[in-house]
């Protein structure tokens, strides 16, 4: 669980939960192994932790972003305050890490899956980010022309899986990334 909010099973219940058995995202990642599925969720965890997020961290050496605290002190939560719901499928008993809200979790899996779709080479906007990361700022192709914006591609939200950022944008501070 070292990097991740979340382990492999844990991803694989809020994957079910959340994204619809033909989408192609929880496709990809359904056909990872295990170790494979580890690091979409070690990245995913990365491409969260990039955001700003309201609050602090509740402890300087934690390593990740979350859990997080506001400036009183009090714990940063999502909708469900301290009680994060289980996965209605009963195979998680108990989160792997505590404190960490709903919506972070839902993000990281939903993220993590967007991460094995783009690995496989399935995912259009993998392709057009990593064009607008390496400094293109046009395409082409049969399928008509788009323009790209290098900085908002630098953007650590951009990163996000439009679903992924959806589940946890009520978390994120105001302002941006880019200051």
């Amino acid at each position: 669980l070292v990097g991740s909010y979340l382990t492999a099973a844990e991803g694989d219940a809020l994957i079910a939960e959340r994204l619809a058995s033909f989408d192609q995202r929880r496709t990809a990642w359904e056909s990872l192994p295990e170790a494979d599925r580890n690091v979409c969720l070690r990245a995913a965890t990365r491409d969260l932790d990039a955001c700003n997020w309201q609050g602090r961290p509740t402890d300087s050496d934690q390593g990740l972003a979350w859990p997080r605290i506001e400036r009183s002190g009090a714990c940063v939560y999502g909708l469900h305050g301290s009680s994060v719901p289980l996965p209605d499928s009963g195979e998680i008993t108990e989160w792997s890490r505590a404190g960490v809200p709903l919506e972070i979790l839902v993000a990281c899996a939903i993220q993590a899956a967007h991460k094995a779709h783009a690995a496989l080479g399935l995912s259009e906007a993998a392709q057009l980010d990593a064009d607008a990361q390496r400094g293109v700022t046009a395409r082409s192709g049969t399928s008509g022309s788009v323009s790209l914006d290098p900085v908002h591609s630098r953007s650590p939200r951009a990163r996000l899986d439009p679903d992924a950022l959806a589940a946890c944008e009520g978390l994120l501070a105001w302002g941006g990334d880019l200051a």
